[in-house]
């Protein structure tokens, strides 16, 4: 891949601009691959950009810059698919991105994007890949159900607090994270999205599952953990391409044996429930055997947890639930909006919730910059790095680099 017109500036201010053009002259282009890459220059505006001069740009990074405004970008021309706006301080992805119709792929997480998506986003029918994590997004439009290319949805840490059943139209979803909103209720529409290999509804206040979801049959990873379930029905065991199931801290109360029917089941965190008794999942493949041995069908629910009768409150961070389930989710929510996530770790294995492989470094560091032993931590501020804190080896560290 040839770089052509690649221009440095020792500036911290404003890139350099060409006299005779008034273009910022350290933008980085390589035209083998129709890109652009605009990242870390501090840019503040497009107005200094010559776009006629950039007609042939196709992939466009903007990422970690200080727009506030991106109303220039249709003039870069019709021919972007790929655009990364991610870590700007913009509060609204403005009308003029939505008529790039050729666009594939936005990235826009942790920016300051704030109350409903523009339902102009429906006008862009060739997207496969949206990313606006890391927001403070309270509503997806219904005319999502134009994206019937769309394959990979993140719109985590954010403030929804529903999804549309419209969600259901995009049935070539394989992605799709909805992990640290919001929200209450999983549509039943859900269970048409018969492509999707990976679902993350983590760190929510649900208490219940529609039975669609088990007809997921091609799911491979499914994240609840966090959530005020209380129950999971033995329908669970069509799901059979399942590999990694989490239903850490939730309110169950016991395990459908259907669950040992999961024979690709790898990973199981069950950990955090109101079990009545201690399940050993220290050995899955032996767990399974004797879970699915069990007769859980006439298993009654902890009438404490059939119908709960402690009156719904608004939390401090303006969310809705049972008190203690707010608790615990406030709790949640504040490590999360810290600079580490907490991702609980399994026995003493390396694991990272989607992960397919790691490469472990030894660092050295001080316990008193962590919180909890035994957990992995998640520096969701940087893409390529997680922590992991081994609670058998006091004061070391391991930086794990993701695959």
């Amino acid at each position: 891949m040839g770089n052509t017109g690649s221009v440095s500036s020792d500036k911290l201010g404003t890139p350099e601009t060409s006299a005779h053009q008034g273009t910022p002259r350290n933008l980085r282009e390589v035209r083998d691959n129709a890109e652009l890459d605009c990242s870390n220059l501090n840019l503040d505006t497009l107005s200094g950009v010559d776009f006629i001069r950039y007609h042939w740009v196709e992939i466009l990074n903007l990422s970690d810059n200080q727009l506030l405004s991106i109303k220039e970008l249709p003039k870069f021309g019709k021919k972007l698919r790929d655009i990364d706006l991610s870590r700007n301080p913009l509060e609204e992805l403005s009308d003029g991105l939505f008529g790039l119709l050729a666009l594939q792929q936005i990235k826009s997480s942790q920016c300051r994007l704030q109350g409903a998506i523009n339902p102009q986003l429906g006008n862009l029918i060739g997207l496969v890949h949206i990313d606006l994590s890391n927001n403070q997004l309270t509503t997806i439009p219904v005319s999502i159900s134009k994206l019937t290319l769309l394959s990979h949805l993140n719109i985590s840490f954010n403030k929804l607090r529903e999804i549309p059943r419209e969600l259901g139209h995009c049935t070539n979803m394989k992605r799709l994270l909805l992990n640290h909103n919001d929200l209450k209720i999983i549509p039943k529409e859900i269970g048409k999205l018969i492509d999707l290999q990976l679902l993350n509804i983590s760190d929510n206040f649900i208490e219940s599952l529609p039975m669609e979801i088990y007809n997921l049959k091609n799911l491979t990873k499914l994240y609840m953990d966090f959530n005020g379930l209380i129950e999971i029905h033995h329908d669970i065991q069509k799901m059979t391409s399942l590999k990694e199931l989490n239903v850490r801290g939730n309110q169950l109360t016991y395990l459908p044996s259907t669950i040992g029917k999961l024979n690709s089941l790898n990973i199981l965190d069950v950990e955090e429930n109101k079990f009545s008794e201690k399940y050993n999942t220290d050995d899955l493949s032996s767990f399974l055997e004797w879970l699915k041995e069990q007769d859980t069908s006439t298993k009654p629910l902890s009438p404490s947890l059939k119908k709960p009768k402690v009156q719904r409150v608004r939390t401090e961070i303006g969310m809705t639930s049972h008190e203690e389930l707010a608790l615990e989710a406030k709790k949640n929510k504040e490590a999360a909006s810290k600079e580490f996530r907490m991702v609980a770790k399994q026995r003493n294995l390396l694991r990272f919730k989607g992960m397919e492989r790691i490469v472990v470094r030894r660092m050295e560091a001080s316990i008193n910059s962590l919180n909890h032993g035994d957990s992995f931590l998640l520096d969701h501020q940087a893409v390529q790095s997680v922590y992991c804190w081994k609670g058998d080896l006091i004061y070391s560290l391991y930086y794990i680099y993701k695959y």
